[in-house]
C-alpha cells in the first residue's frame, strides 16, 4: 500500500469560496439589467400588432386616404408672442397603410 496522495493541478477549494471580483461589479449588473430590459422591449414592440377596428369599412379602396377633422383654427385676437395650441386628428380612411413623409406644412394667416 502506498501512502501518497494523488497530485492535482488545481489548488484545493476552500469552503465559503468567494465570487470572482467581476461578479460583484455593480456596473456589470446595471448593464445586464439594461440588456434584458432592451430585449423585453424589443419583443413587446416587434411582437405587437397595430389595433384594427373590426367594424372599419374603408371609404377608399386600393390606396391610403387621409381625412383631417378640422383644417382651420380661429383663435380670435392673440397677442404677438402668445403661444397657442392646435390639435388636428388625422384618420386613414383607405385600405392601405398611410405614410406621412416629411414635415407637415402649416400656414399662418394674419387677419385684419
Amino acid at each position: 500500500m502506498s501512502n501518497h496522495k494523488p497530485v492535482s493541478k488545481h489548488p484545493p477549494r476552500k469552503k465559503g469560496h468567494a465570487a470572482p471580483a467581476w461578479w460583484k461589479s455593480p456596473v456589470l449588473w446595471v448593464i445586464g439589467i439594461l440588456v434584458v430590459a432592451a430585449g423585453a422591449m424589443a419583443v413587446i414592440i416587434l411582437g405587437s400588432q397595430p389595433a384594427v377596428d373590426e367594424d372599419f369599412e374603408p371609404e377608399v379602396t386600393g390606396a391610403p386616404s387621409m381625412v383631417v377633422d378640422n383644417d382651420t383654427q380661429n383663435y380670435g385676437n392673440v397677442s404677438f408672442g402668445q403661444p397657442v395650441n392646435a390639435v388636428f386628428t388625422l384618420r386613414n380612411v383607405g385600405d392601405e397603410p398611410l405614410r406621412i413623409l416629411g414635415e407637415p406644412s402649416v400656414e399662418l394667416v394674419r387677419g385684419c
